[in-house]
């Protein structure tokens, strides 16, 4: 198995989505105060643990869709999935609270060897739609 390894340092980042929504003009999101980390992972089963940490005043909610990249030659490549289904379900994520989410890698359509990777999830406040990453390391895989 990997040695998981969190890059805390500026591991969470967050974007502004382009939305067709009504946006309230009302702060929502600085990434010091709502961000997201890699609990664990489990690669012979494909299971990784990731976690949504919300320190606002606001309500954040988000669904189960996910996106991973791996750093490959100086850029971020996307993983495409196998055929799965993602439903339609929210969950909120209250000011104070962490969330926390198991993604399984076996949907994924790679392979998770040493590297650097990626995971993003889409967030939501005050109908304000903005993105959410956090970056992780596999190190000492066989």
């Amino acid at each position: 198995s990997c040695t998981l390894s969190n890059d805390t340092s500026s591991a969470t980042s967050f974007n502004t989505v382009a939305s067709d929504s009504v946006i309230v003009d009302e702060p929502c999101m600085d990434s010091i105060e709502i961000f997201m980390m890699v609990e664990t992972i489990d690669l012979p089963k494909g299971n990784l643990v990731i976690s949504i940490k919300n320190n606002t005043d606001s309500i954040y909610s988000t669904g189960d869709y996910y996106k991973v990249e791996q750093y490959e030659k100086g850029e971020w490549t996307y993983i495409p999935y196998k055929p799965v289904v993602f439903y339609g379900k929210g969950y909120e994520i209250t000011p104070g609270s962490s969330r926390q989410f198991k993604i399984n890698l076996s949907d994924l359509d790679g392979v998770f060897d040493k590297g650097k990777y990626k995971i993003t999830k889409n967030i939501i406040c005050n109908y304000k739609h903005e993105t959410i990453s956090t970056e992780f390391s596999l190190e000492e895989c066989p």
